[in-house]
C-alpha cells in the first residue's frame, strides 16, 4: 500500500461512559444545609468525661490514697476500741450476780398491757394487782382460820363427850366430873385454845415452806454457776 492512501489525519474519539447520564449538574448555591450531628456531639463529650475523670484521677492519685487510709485508720481502731470494751465486760462478769439477778427474774410476774379487758397505766395496773393479791391472801387467811376453828371444836366436842377426865390435863379447865361445863368458861378456854393452835399451825406452816424453798435456791444456784463457770472456761 502506498503512502499517499492512508488518511493524513488520524480521528481519535474519546472514551465516554454511555451508563452515564447527560444531565449537566449545578453548582451547590450560597445557602448550605445544616448538619444534624447530635450523636457526634454525644460520643464528644462521652469522650471528654473519660479524659477529664483519668487527668483528675492522675492529678488527686496519691491525695486520694491518703484519704483512704485514713478512713482505714480510724475503722481499726473503732474496732479496737469495741473489742476492748468487750474483753473488759467479761472480765467483770461475775457468775453470782448472774444467777442471782436470773433468779430474781423468774420471780418477777410480768405486768399485762390490759386489766379486765382494760387498757390502764402501768403503774395503776400494778397498784390494782396488788389489792387484788393482798385480797386473796386475807381470804385465804381466814379460810384457813375457819377451818382450824371448826376443826378444834369438833376436837373438843368430842373430847368433852367421850373424855371427860381427859378434858382436865388436855385443856387445864377444871371441870367436874359429874357436873356439867358452864358455858361461859367452855368459849373463853375454847377461844383461848383456838388461838394458840393456829398460831402453832401458822408457825409450823411457814418455817417449812421457808426450809423448802432455801433448799431449793441453793439447787438451782449452785448448777447455774457451775454451768456459767464451764462456759466461762
Amino acid at each position: 500500500m502506498l503512502e499517499k492512501d492512508l488518511p493524513s489525519v488520524l480521528n481519535i474519539f474519546e472514551k465516554t461512559d454511555p451508563s452515564a447520564s447527560s444531565q449537566k449538574v449545578e453548582a451547590p448555591a450560597n445557602q448550605v444545609a445544616e448538619k444534624q450531628a447530635a450523636r457526634l456531639i454525644i460520643t464528644r463529650r462521652k469522650k471528654m468525661r473519660k479524659h477529664k475523670l483519668k487527668k483528675l484521677r492522675k492529678k488527686m492519685k496519691f491525695v486520694w490514697a491518703k484519704v483512704r487510709q485514713k478512713r482505714e485508720y480510724r475503722k481499726e481502731k473503732q474496732f479496737q476500741a469495741e473489742q476492748m470494751a468487750k474483753v473488759r465486760r467479761y472480765d467483770a462478769f461475775d457468775a453470782e450476780e448472774y444467777v442471782k439477778d436470773f433468779l430474781r427474774q423468774t420471780k418477777e410476774k410480768p405486768i399485762p398491757k390490759t386489766w379486765k379487758s382494760k387498757h390502764l397505766p402501768e403503774f395503776l395496773i400494778k397498784e390494782l394487782m396488788k389489792k387484788e393479791e393482798e385480797k386473796k391472801i386475807k381470804n385465804r387467811q381466814e379460810r384457813l382460820k375457819l377451818e382450824a376453828l371448826q376443826k378444834i371444836k369438833d376436837n373438843y366436842k368430842s373430847d368433852l363427850l367421850m373424855f371427860p377426865n381427859l378434858l382436865r390435863s388436855k385443856y387445864h379447865m377444871e371441870v367436874p366430873f359429874s357436873s356439867p361445863v358452864p358455858p361461859s368458861s367452855t368459849e373463853t378456854q375454847f377461844q383461848q385454845i383456838s388461838v394458840y393452835s393456829l398460831v402453832e399451825h401458822t408457825n409450823e406452816q411457814t418455817t417449812r415452806n421457808t426450809t423448802q424453798f432455801n433448799v431449793r435456791n441453793a439447787s438451782i444456784s449452785s448448777s447455774l454457776v457451775d454451768l456459767c463457770n464451764n462456759e466461762r472456761n
